[in-house]
C-alpha cells in the first residue's frame, strides 16, 4: 500500500514539473519574440471617380514602421500595394486603381509594417464610371450656323448653341480640319451656361462645307479623375 502512495506522489512531481517546464518555455519563447506590434492606421481616406478607374488619396500618419499599404476591393477578391516611403509621413498618399467595371465600389485600406504586421482597416465608396453613364448624358443643341469673312484666303464659322445648365457640365468640345489640314480641337467652357440663353464660338479657318463634330462635357464629381461625353454629334456647314 505504502508503494502505491509513493507512486502516486512520485507521478504528480513530476507531472508539476513538466508542466512548470513548459510554461516556463512558452513565456521564455514569448518574450523572445515579443508582442506583435501593429502599424497605425491611414486617416481621411477619399475615393474619386474615373473613367473605368477610381482615385484614392489619404493621410498616412507619422509612424516609422509604416513600409507600404494595401487596397482591396471586390469583397477582398482584388488587391494592390502602394509602397509608404518615408518622406510621405505625414502626408497624403495618392494612388489609382486602373481596369475597373462600370459600378459601385467598397475600398479597404490597411497599412504593413516590415514584420508583416497590419493596422485597422478603413474603408470608403465610390463608383467608376463609363459608356453606360456616358450614354444617358445629353448634348447642347446647335440653333445656328454660318460661315462668316475672315482674312482672305479663309473663312471662319460661327457656331451657336443653346445651352442647359446641369452641375457638372464643363462645356462643349469641337474637332474639325481647317483650310491647312490641320486638326484642331477648341473647347467653349461652361461658365456662362447658368444665366445665357446662348452660346456662340467662331472657329478660324474653316471651310465652307466643312463639318465640325462636338460632344458636351461633362465632370461627374468634382474631384473626378476623368471628363466623360456625351455622344458625339456632327454638323455640315454650307
Amino acid at each position: 500500500m505504502k508503494s502505491m502512495y509513493l507512486a502516486g506522489a512520485v507521478a504528480v512531481l513530476l507531472s508539476a514539473a513538466v508542466s512548470s517546464c513548459t510554461k516556463s518555455d512558452d513565456y521564455k519563447e514569448f518574450l523572445e519574440s515579443g508582442p506583435q506590434i501593429y502599424p497605425a492606421k491611414i486617416d481621411s481616406l477619399k475615393v474619386a471617380t474615373g473613367r473605368y478607374r477610381a482615385g484614392l488619396s489619404w493621410i498616412v500618419s507619422s509612424d516609422p514602421s509604416v513600409v507600404k499599404a494595401r487596397i482591396y476591393w471586390n469583397n477582398r477578391s482584388d488587391s494592390m500595394d502602394v509602397a509608404i516611403d518615408a518622406a510621405q509621413r505625414p502626408d497624403t498618399v495618392k494612388a489609382i486603381v486602373a481596369g475597373l467595371e462600370e459600378k459601385p465600389y467598397t475600398f479597404e485600406v490597411f497599412t504593413f509594417n516590415k514584420q508583416g504586421n497590419r493596422s485597422i482597416g478603413v474603408s470608403a465608396s465610390g463608383r467608376a464610371l463609363g459608356e453606360r453613364y456616358e450614354e444617358a448624358l445629353l448634348n447642347w443643341s446647335v440653333v445656328h450656323k454660318q460661315i462668316i469673312p475672315a482674312a482672305p484666303p479663309y473663312s471662319s464659322a460661327l457656331v451657336v448653341w443653346s445651352p442647359f445648365y446641369l452641375d457638372g457640365i464643363v462645356g462643349v468640345s469641337a474637332t474639325y480640319t481647317d483650310a491647312d489640314g490641320n486638326q484642331q480641337t477648341k473647347v467653349l467652357p461652361a461658365d456662362a451656361a447658368a444665366s445665357a440663353t446662348s452660346l456662340s464660338f467662331v472657329f478660324e479657318k474653316f471651310t465652307p462645307g466643312g463639318t465640325l463634330t462636338y460632344t458636351t462635357l461633362y465632370l461627374p464629381q468634382k474631384q473626378a479623375l476623368d471628363t466623360l461625353s456625351a455622344a458625339p454629334e456632327t454638323i455640315t456647314i454650307p
